[in-house]
C-alpha cells in the first residue's frame, strides 16, 4: 500500500503535465505582421513590440493562463480539504457535546434529592443571605460608628 501511494505521489505531476490543454488565440483573428524600419511611419495603428518584447508577452501570456488553471484547481483542493476538516471537527464536537449533555442529565437524575434542595435553597435562601438582613447589619453598624463618634467628640470636649 505504501509503494501505491509512492508511486501515485510520483507519477502525478507528471500525468498532470501529459494533459496540457490546447492554445486558443485570443483575441481570435489574423495576425498582422509588418516590419517597420526606424524613422519608417507605422502601417497602422496600435502598439508596437520589437522581436523579444514580442515573444516576452507572448510567453507570459501562455504562462499566465496554465498557471491560473492550476491555482484555481490548487485553490478548489484546498477549500475542499478545509470544508472536510471542518466538517470533521464539528462531528466531533457534536458528538462530545452529546456526550456531556448525557452524563449532565445522568448526574441530575441519580442525584434528584440534591436538586430538590438546589431548588429549595433558590426559593428560600437562609436568612442572613437576604437583602433585609443586609440592611439592618448597615443600620446598626452606622449606628454604632456613629454613637462611637459622638462619644470621641464629647471626651474630647470635656477635657
Amino acid at each position: 500500500m505504501k509503494w501505491a501511494v509512492f508511486f501515485l505521489i510520483l507519477l502525478t505531476p507528471a500525468a498532470l503535465e501529459a494533459q496540457t490543454p490546447p492554445v486558443e488565440p485570443i483575441p481570435p483573428g489574423e495576425d498582422r505582421i509588418a516590419s517597420v524600419s526606424v524613422g519608417q511611419p507605422a502601417p497602422f495603428t496600435g502598439q508596437l513590440f520589437d522581436p523579444l518584447t514580442a515573444l516576452r508577452w507572448a510567453n507570459w501570456l501562455q504562462q499566465y493562463k496554465y498557471r491560473l488553471e492550476l491555482d484555481v484547481g490548487k485553490e478548489r483542493e484546498m477549500c475542499s480539504v478545509e470544508k472536510a476538516y471542518r466538517d470533521e471537527l464539528l462531528a466531533a464536537e457534536e458528538k462530545r457535546a452529546q456526550k456531556v449533555e448525557q452524563d449532565l442529565f445522568k448526574r441530575l437524575a441519580k442525584s434528584e434529592k440534591a436538586r430538590l434542595m438546589a431548588e429549595e435553597e433558590l426559593r428560600n435562601p437562609p436568612w442572613y443571605s437576604t437583602p433585609v438582613f443586609g440592611v439592618v447589619v448597615g443600620a446598626v453598624a452606622t449606628a454604632v460608628v456613629f454613637g462611637m463618634a459622638i462619644a470621641a467628640i464629647d471626651a474630647a470636649v470635656v477635657e
